[in-house]
């Protein structure tokens, strides 16, 4: 939740332009009673949503000949890219 906090404030405040010339404004970033203007409050609604569902899929026997990836922290997802940068080659 922190890097959300973080990284929606940087984009809000430096007006960074995320995709299409689509940016984070200041009133969508306030509007955290509003998950479908304020990611912050969509992020902080479907955290949990989305940590079940995961938890689902590894038990479920359609996935069971699959194999699944943790990544806990910054220094993991950097790692994961990596690998599949490294596989790219």
């Amino acid at each position: 939740m922190w890097r959300i906090l973080r990284r929606t404030a940087r984009r809000a405040i430096r007006r960074e332009e995320l995709w299409n010339n689509n940016r984070e404004s200041l009133r969508n970033v306030l509007a955290v009673h509003d998950k479908e203007r304020s990611v912050i409050r969509w992020a902080w609604s479907m955290h949990q949503y989305r940590r079940d569902e995961i938890n689902r899929a590894l038990v479920d026997p359609q996935w069971a000949d699959k194999q699944f990836l943790t990544v806990k922290n910054r220094a993991g997802a950097d790692e994961v890219v990596e690998m599949f940068r490294t596989l790219g080659r």
